[in-house]
């Protein structure tokens, strides 16, 4: 035909105006890609660095060991800080393992034992007393060790 300046191509017109893209423009698409992806790279290098820093790894089979691990690994830098924290063993708040570097559930000193169950630990025979039969309106205790 008479169209000059266009070239046909699988049953479509296609304009010969509209260029390729220029390599510097490429290079820059391709550029940009790669300096997102060291960044992110990077930004992932950094939290995975924080978040090994931050494990918990100051755990000790003592009070002693565990206050001494935690100044160690400078999470206590205050020395008054360091000697309160010897002073005042976990144990006495930690229901179990007061030692370990981890967060611990804490509260009220645990309550001592009622003067039964210390009995009963000791495999004292404590026995407890119902009233199961009534005859006659009186009652008939039944004991029992429990």
């Amino acid at each position: 035909g008479g169209q000059r300046g266009k070239k046909q191509r699988g049953g479509t017109t296609m304009s010969s105006d509209v260029s390729p893209p220029d390599v510097l423009e490429v290079v820059s698409v391709v550029g940009k890609a790669v300096c997102a992806g060291a960044a992110l790279t990077a930004a992932l290098y950094l939290i995975r660095r924080v978040c090994l820093m931050m494990a918990w790894k100051s755990g000790g089979a003592s009070h002693a060991e565990l206050v001494n691990n935690l100044r160690k690994n400078g999470i206590i830098k205050s020395d008054n800080v360091y000697e309160v924290m010897l002073a005042t063993d976990r144990a006495h708040f930690s229901r179990c393992n007061p030692y370990m570097d981890s967060p611990q559930s804490i509260g009220e000193p645990r309550r001592p034992l009622s003067a039964r169950a210390r009995l009963r630990r000791a495999g004292v025979c404590v026995p407890t007393c119902a009233c199961r039969r009534v005859r006659a309106g009186v009652c008939v205790p039944t004991c029992a060790c429990r």
